[in-house]
């Protein structure tokens, strides 16, 4: 073999023209990888928290933007409806029970100035709807609504129950069935 072909095949296989072994480096070591691992879980840990946060916030001013709008409702319905209160069985009788039923029927359909409710628009039934549907309470995910009697007290609220609303037309409270704080100390049954 030529000289000059020995030192080609040498520098083929890492070897340099003083004798040692050249070792070409083609990716990153364990420790590399495991430093920028473990950097990546401090930042994550930093980060994710505060992810968590923003989204409840979210969560809760939706709460307060889905109650103002159902107050609003309610408050229009009555201007339409000689002050009656929505969620009193049809013909606006503020002396019977109010209940569920009647409060979602008078909310998402035509109504006549008694509070009979009806699927499509006349000239008799011509007032709202005033909602398409009752929102989800976003903190709980449940739509249905808890209508308190004339005289009965607000309950206390409770995730146990189907409810994610608390509605008493007497009264014209409309709330959250959502116990407890947001994140600024601020009780939910006081928004």
């Amino acid at each position: 073999m030529s000289p000059h072909t020995l030192q080609t095949t040498r520098a083929a296989r890492g070897f340099t023209a003083q004798g040692g072994c050249g070792l070409r480096r083609t990716g990153f070591t364990l420790i590399e990888i495991m430093i920028v691992v473990v950097i990546l879980g401090i930042l994550a840990a930093i980060v994710v928290p505060e992810l968590s946060s923003a989204s409840r916030q979210a969560r809760e001013n939706v709460l307060k933007d889905d109650l103002r709008f159902m107050r609003e409702q309610v408050t229009r319905y009555m201007i339409q409806h000689d002050d009656d209160p929505p969620g009193y069985p049809a013909g606006g009788d503020t002396t019977q029970t109010p209940d569920e039923a009647s409060f979602i029927d008078e909310m998402t359909r035509y109504t006549d100035i008694l509070g009979n409710a009806n699927g499509s628009y006349t000239n008799t039934y011509k007032y709202g709807p005033y909602l398409t549907k009752i929102p989800q309470n976003p903190l709980t995910s449940k739509s249905g609504i808890l209508v308190v009697a004339n005289g009965s007290p607000i309950p206390a609220p409770d995730l146990s129950q189907p409810y994610g609303w608390i509605y008493k037309p007497q009264t014209l409270q409309f709330l959250p069935n959502l116990p407890g704080t947001d994140l600024d100390g601020k009780a939910y049954m006081s928004y």
